[in-house]
């Protein structure tokens, strides 16, 4: 017993102090990405450090993953325990009780038969009243529903029209190809196209936790950027797309996981350009994993 409670004292420990060093890992990826970000396609010495510091991440987030497991299931298995001894108390319980129960039941029962008399006495006469005022009743709701089933569809196929694909807008398909995140058309078309929703293949290029400008760190709230098409190291085509501050529900994404390098389906509405940062902003629709 003293072995378990020594061994669970030590994982105990070494579950805080590699928190720590997971927080002061993301820490510093923020603080690279925010004074380094627009280098990130020129400087080897940013990627080497970026990629230490991505891999003891992972490292130490997979061994996290490994023990919440097992403690949710040493969890489960104690409750479950637990429940059944319960259920064993209660069952011994009612087998003690007074044979004098008996007469109480008896008594229930007669009771509930005078009440589901009065009970039958009282639906038939409440089944007759509505069945006398239902057809009324029931032309008018259908008559009031009418009109919003109509307007319903409507609203619905003009929204599925919006959406905008390099299928159907060419100027959709002409931001996508550019190799230029800065060209002066991507500010053109963000400004034209400003609330419209678009759908296009794309890839992660960058994953971090929100922070604010006072050093909070979110844990479950992340700032995403994307590029166009499939995953490429060396050059990636279109404009900066980011989701600021989100997090997994806002994204409507329920995939494995983000990662830099994960090719995705992204579905967003047009939001913002910002000049000096050449960041395009998007509000998420949906995101999937492709």
């Amino acid at each position: 017993m003293k072995k378990v409670v020594k061994k669970v004292k030590d994982d105990l420990c070494d579950f805080k102090q590699e928190t720590q060093r997971l927080k002061t890992i993301r820490e510093e990826l923020n603080k690279l990405r925010k004074d380094n970000w627009y280098k990130i396609k020129k400087s080897d010495t940013y990627k080497q450090q970026e990629a230490r510091l991505l891999q003891e991440q992972k490292e130490i987030e997979q061994k996290h993953n490994r023990k919440q497991r097992k403690y949710w299931i040493v969890g489960i298995v104690i409750i479950f325990l637990l429940f059944f001894i319960i259920i064993e108390i209660g069952i011994a319980t009612e087998r003690n009780q007074p044979t004098s129960a008996d007469t109480n039941t008896a008594s229930a029962v007669h009771i509930t038969d005078e009440s589901t008399e009065a009970f039958s006495d009282l639906t038939e006469t409440t089944t007759v009243e509505a069945t006398t005022e239902k057809p009324e009743s029931t032309t008018e709701k259908t008559t009031a529903a009418k009109p919003t089933t109509a307007t319903t569809t409507h609203s619905a196929q003009a929204k599925e029209q919006t959406v905008l694909t390099v299928k159907n807008c060419p100027e959709l398909k002409k931001l996508l190809e550019l190799k230029n995140p800065d060209d002066e058309y991507v500010k053109a078309f963000a400004k034209e196209h400003k609330g419209d929703t678009i759908q296009f293949n794309g890839c992660v290029t960058f994953v971090s936790n929100h922070y604010k400008d006072d050093g909070t760190i979110y844990k479950t709230r992340y700032d995403v950027m994307f590029g166009y098409g499939n995953y490429n190291e060396s050059q990636q085509k279109g404009p900066n797309f980011k989701y600021d501050n989100v997090n997994r529900t806002d994204m409507g994404y329920t995939g494995e996981g983000l990662h830099v390098g994960k090719n995705v389906k992204i579905k967003a509405i047009i939001s913002d350009y910002d000049e000096y940062t050449s960041l395009f902003y998007l509000d998420p629709v949906k995101l999937e994993d492709r």
